[in-house]
């Protein structure tokens, strides 16, 4: 009677800290980008013409792009590797059910 708020406050306590954990990383990863931008831009703007800045800022975007897909790629790999073997596990699984099965309906059928 009396546990019952004081879980229901203290789930939400644990959800708050959580957000705003979530919250402080992604300043942090806010503040990193940030410095990345003004970095590249910086050594973009020394004694380059513009469309040099613009075929370096394609390139740059291309490349975490790619790097990005690639992530993705590897990843979506693991899983599937994963699934593989799962999938594997499950049909030799099914294979010993159905022989077993046959084998118990061989032995009916004897009776």
């Amino acid at each position: 009677k009396y546990g019952f708020p004081l879980v229901g406050k203290f789930n939400k306590f644990v959800g708050l800290v959580k957000l705003s954990l979530k919250r402080q990383k992604q300043r942090i990863e806010t503040k990193k980008s940030e410095r990345a931008r003004r970095l590249i831009m910086g050594s973009m703007r020394k004694s380059k013409p513009k469309k040099v800045q613009e075929k370096d800022a394609a390139i740059m975007i291309q490349n975490a792009f790619r790097a990005l897909q690639k992530r993705k790629a590897q990843k979506a790999l693991a899983l599937f590797q994963s699934k593989t073997q799962d999938i594997a596990v499950a049909k030799i699984q099914n294979m010993l059910r159905r022989k077993i099965k046959s084998r118990r309906a061989a032995l009916r059928k004897k009776k």
